[in-house]
């Protein structure tokens, strides 16, 4: 856009263009989902939590004697520990960098650094799915079923809930439209056509009553008991502080989280 004006009896020309966006894209991050999903306990005063087990003393005797005395059972109870560790990361936003830059800078790169600690908690519980005791047939709907067998096998009770990565998703869609599957994409009661839509949330949908989710981060799809099978110990979840740091000079931008996370009843967890 050209702008005339009118100077000593000449005309000068002033140009403007659009030189930058207005806004900046986020950065790739993969979907956060697992956290709602495990058996979370918030804050006590020390840095290890113990998720407390009732052992399994057995079925009662049977058919036992008349004027014959019982066996006496030892009842005993056993537990599974989070310790909880830190985790963070750390960056500089120079005077010059504020001075310079078309958005807030310190605000801006603070969001930055407190997704990349989302990210990294999402990458760190997801890991923890590989101490599932059964384990899918294969990366396929006929695995996802295979893992629903795998906890009814196990008397697992609770709500099922699975997380997948998007190769097992990808495949699970392919086998809907095979031969195979025909009876499953045919039936009104499951929602085929969700499952083939596009997952920007991370939310898949429900597939055969168990609600499913999808994230880059898991190390392998798993299937388990919500808030049950996995344990959260968190003291404080993500955090930004700002220091003032004049030998730069600049600003600081510290992101911390302090949590741990353990396979509290793994035979209830199914993965890949």
């Amino acid at each position: 856009m050209a702008n005339e004006t009118v100077s000593g009896g000449q005309t000068d020309s002033m140009f403007f263009s659009n030189w930058v966006g207005s806004s900046i894209l986020d950065e790739i991050r993969p979907f956060n989902v697992i956290k709602p999903l495990l058996n979370y306990e918030g804050r006590r005063p020390g840095l290890v939590f113990n998720f407390p087990l009732q052992d399994d003393p057995g079925a009662a005797t049977s058919n036992q004697a008349e004027g014959t005395a019982f066996t006496n059972t030892a009842l005993t109870t056993s537990s599974i520990t989070a310790t909880a560790r830190l985790n963070g990361q750390v960056a500089t936003v120079t005077d010059v960098l504020d001075a310079i830059s078309i958005v807030d800078a310190v605000g801006h790169f603070s969001s930055v650094l407190a997704r990349s600690v989302a990210e990294e908690f999402e990458v760190t519980a997801g890991a923890v799915f590989a101490n599932s005791t059964p384990a899918w047939s294969a990366a396929t709907l006929a695995g996802f079923y295979n893992a629903m067998a795998d906890l009814e096998a196990a008397d697992a009770t609770g709500q099922f809930v699975c997380v997948v990565t998007p190769g097992t998703l990808s495949t699970m869609r392919t086998d809907l439209v095979t031969a195979t599957t025909v009876s499953y994409a045919a039936n009104p009661n499951n929602v085929t056509q969700d499952l083939a839509s596009p997952k920007p949330s991370g939310e898949v949908g429900t597939i055969a009553g168990v609600p499913t989710y999808l994230t880059s981060a898991a190390g392998t799809s798993c299937m388990f008991v919500k808030g049950v099978s996995h344990g959260l110990y968190e003291v404080w979840d993500a955090k930004t502080e700002t220091h003032r740091d004049a030998f730069q000079p600049g600003t600081q931008i510290a992101a911390t989280s302090l949590y741990g996370v353990c396979t509290v009843r793994a035979a209830w967890s199914s993965d890949i």
